[in-house]
């Protein structure tokens, strides 16, 4: 009977060794996938950031364009700003209509991907949030 009760106390400690052995390793994959998620979060406010930068600097830079026309045909400037007014304020010039266009369409660019990107962040933040709540569980 103490050769049973030696044999099933060795079991026991084996077991629970086994055990925490298994916890040890859950809590180490869940701490990594935390550390994920926090680095792709990181790495996703970074690339919010010079997006904003971007736009900002388009911003800028039409608003430049805008101070650009309005000094040139003080007149002819409108709150709509199109094309037509540019051509006009501009002195008729093919080049800076052509200019402004080309800077028109990069700002839709830029807003349209913003948009796209905003949208991906938020998603891939979502699935970090919930990938945290599951390591934390």
């Amino acid at each position: 009977m103490q050769q049973q009760n030696a044999a099933l106390l060795r079991a026991l400690r084996r077991l629970g060794a086994q055990h925490e052995e298994g916890l040890r390793a859950q809590e180490q994959a869940s701490a990594m996938a935390v550390a994920e998620a926090m680095k792709e979060v990181e790495a996703l406010r970074q690339a919010a950031a010079r997006q904003q930068a971007t736009v900002d600097g388009l911003l800028t830079q039409r608003e430049l364009y805008r101070t650009l026309r309005n000094a040139a045909a003080p007149g002819a400037a409108s709150a709509a700003g199109d094309s037509a007014d540019l051509g006009s304020a501009a002195g008729g010039s093919a080049g800076a209509l052509a200019e402004a266009e080309a800077a028109r369409a990069e700002l839709a660019t830029v807003r349209e991907e913003a948009q796209e990107n905003e949208a991906a962040l938020g998603e891939q933040l979502r699935r970090a949030q919930e990938s945290e709540a599951k390591a934390l569980k």
